[in-house]
């Protein structure tokens, strides 16, 4: 198991767990919880935090590993890793607060105080919140579907700017008389398309492309056929493509 394997094991303990806590913070007010619920929620809040911090520890290795991926963009990693560090900090915060209010819970022979409760459940609301505008931006570097800008275009198979591209990409494929310049100048046309997704599939065709070099016409071939064969099957054309230039990339290795 890899380190990004053992990211997307981890990284929901937080989000979850969090969460979990808070409806058993309000039932530890009540005479139905008490005390018991009360250990409940700080052992909950303390495997979030727990959670937390190996997110923050393996999402260095997982970032490694995706970083040249076809389709994984730095901006996205970049805001990621940002968010998870300033939660983490927010979410180890918490896990002490929740350690002290179980100190006040087991001390007294009532329940801690309200004052305690009060800011434990401020703290687990917020890192809460934290977490999961953090799992957000980490679902962005893979789901396509939840990248600004998606509402402008919820199904990219069905877009007329999609459609714009695989007629470029099919042009450019049965030219036999254009020159790599020539067809990496289309690509930049491709990327004055109207929504953001046409835009960075355009960008990945263009990378590939460029990287592909002589054997860019193959790579094309490639694409064009995953492109006719998502539109059959109802695929996502992005991921389609994605996956035809990671195939490519993988057998010229």
């Amino acid at each position: 198991m890899n380190a990004a394997q053992l990211h997307l094991l981890v990284n929901h303990f937080p989000v979850i767990g969090m969460i979990l806590a808070l409806p058993v913070l309000l039932l530890a007010r009540t005479k139905f919880g008490g005390r018991g619920a009360a250990i409940a929620a700080v052992i909950l809040i303390v495997i979030a935090s727990l959670g937390s911090v190996a997110s923050v520890v393996t999402g260095e290795g997982a970032e490694e590993i995706i970083e040249d991926v076809v389709g994984i963009h730095t901006d996205f990693t970049h805001q990621h890793e940002e968010r998870a560090e300033a939660t983490n900090v927010v979410a180890i915060i918490t896990g002490f607060v929740a350690l002290l209010f179980l100190f006040m819970s087991l001390r007294k022979e009532k329940n801690a105080p309200v004052w305690a409760w009060t800011s434990l459940m401020i703290f687990v609301l917020i890192t809460s919140i934290l977490a999961g505008w953090t799992s957000h931006l980490g679902g962005q570097i893979r789901h396509t579907e939840i990248r600004p800008g998606w509402a402008d275009a919820p199904n990219v198979d069905a877009t007329e700017t999609m459609k714009a591209v695989q007629s470029k990409l099919g042009d450019l494929i049965n030219s036999s008389t254009a020159t790599l310049d020539q067809k990496l100048n289309a690509l930049n046309e491709m990327l004055e398309e109207e929504t953001a997704d046409s835009r960075q599939l355009a960008r990945d065709v263009k990378e590939a492309v460029e990287e592909a070099g002589d054997r860019s016409d193959e790579l094309l071939r490639e694409i064009d056929n995953a492109i006719k064969t998502a539109q059959k099957t109802g695929e996502n054309i992005s991921d389609a493509v994605h996956e035809a230039i990671e195939e490519f990339e993988e057998h010229a290795q």
